[in-house]
């Protein structure tokens, strides 16, 4: 039995594993050239050497061992789901079960002269990485676009590297659909103590480059702002590419149900890629659990034996930067029909730190939110 997995990050690499342990031949196609690794140290690597390999999932033998056999450099370019071919530079190859696991794009935003400088990166991939390396060692001056964890997490790895960063935002807030306002506060108080100036409420809605500055002007300013370069951190959106040439169903992502099957049998989908629940794009845990629940079907479905089914769960957000952790789960009170931020009260072991939860009416928690901490954390969520 021959199983394919499309895509190297966490689900594709859970879900090989989750076929090999059933008894399948697993094949791995990933269209990066580097062994598979932790996409969010990508901001670290960006503004440090641009090797990700010290942040590869597993070594090389690892995927021997596990009878995985990993194709680097290797896009697939289409599906024949029907006959269940797929096709690469290489040729084809006949499978007996799919999972497509190829991820997410980055957005790119639509803002006149900005897209056309050679001063514009994106950080979604380990070639992104190494393109923002070898410029950055030129330029000082870095504005980032989006105030997102990865619009964070990028503006601490720039100012660590002693670039002068701004971190520019629409909302009115940082990290406004996870945080509530005093943790939201706490965020940008560390972020300006390191050297960030962060400017919310307002957008880039133009930009040019003269000489080796890319002026941009902002919303409603006089002034424009003049960079060496641009890090978009606002967003992605499904890689839905080869799902749709090969006639899947899909919508903000590939369709797929409880037992993340897509429209067409033995073909299932997991991680960014999928659009299963309600939420938007995957952590790095909903990835794993998805990929571990396809890998399986797909076995499953080969051998006509029942399948598993993923639930659907709110996972935590966490973010480890030595400077700012911030971890946050479930509803902001912002967000929530009848329920208020609650600060939990500090102690000596988090002096310092912001720790909130957000209670309803009917005394349960449906949210909770650290900054500098994850004290408790844990404790406050609810058993699975």
């Amino acid at each position: 039995m021959k199983i394919a997995i499309i895509g190297a990050g966490p689900a594709g690499i859970e879900a090989a594993l989750a076929a090999s342990k059933a008894g399948a031949q697993v094949t791995v196609f990933s269209r990066e050239n580097v062994l598979p690794y932790a996409r969010p140290m990508l901001p670290a690597v960006a503004f440090s050497n641009g090797d990700v390999t010290p942040y590869a999932i597993h070594p090389a033998e690892w995927y021997t061992e596990h009878g995985i056999d990993l194709r680097l450099d290797t896009p697939v370019t289409g599906l024949d789901v029907e006959n269940r071919i797929v096709k690469t530079l290489d040729g084809e190859e006949l499978f007996d079960a799919f999972v497509l696991a190829g991820g997410a794009n980055p957005l790119k935003p639509i803002i006149p002269g900005l897209m056309a400088s050679p001063s514009i990166y994106t950080l979604w991939s380990a070639d992104d990485a190494r393109r923002l390396n070898r410029h950055c060692r030129r330029g000082r001056l870095v504005a980032v676009i989006g105030g997102g964890i990865l619009g964070v997490e990028t503006a601490l790895n720039a100012a660590r590297a002693r670039k002068k960063v701004i971190l520019i935002e629409k909302s009115a807030r940082l990290l406004e659909s996870r945080l509530d306002k005093p943790a939201s506060d706490a965020v940008r108080k560390v972020l300006e103590g390191k050297g960030v100036t962060v400017l919310t409420g307002t957008t880039v809605v133009s930009a040019a480059q003269i000489a080796s500055k890319l002026c941009l002007r902002l919303e409603n300013a006089e002034k424009t702002l003049d960079v060496d370069m641009v890090v978009l951190t606002v967003g992605a959106k499904a890689n839905l590419s080869l799902a749709q040439s090969a006639g899947l169903a899909v919508d903000r992502g590939i369709c797929v149900d409880e037992t993340l099957q897509t429209s067409a049998p033995n073909v299932y989908a997991a991680g960014d890629c999928a659009q299963f629940g309600i939420g938007g794009h995957c952590c790095v845990a909903s990835a794993v659990d998805q990929g571990r629940v396809a890998g399986y079907n797909a076995v499953a479905a080969v051998n006509d034996t029942e399948p598993i089914f993923c639930k659907i769960r709110t996972y935590p957000l966490h973010s480890s930067d030595p400077d700012l952790p911030i971890h946050a789960w479930g509803q902001t009170a912002e967000r929530s029909i009848n329920a208020k931020a609650v600060r939990i009260a500090a102690n000596k072991k988090v002096a310092g730190t912001t720790r909130l939860k957000v209670v309803r009416s009917d005394g349960v928690v449906v949210g909770v939110q650290m900054v500098g901490t994850d004290f408790g954390f844990d404790a406050l969520l609810p058993s699975d």
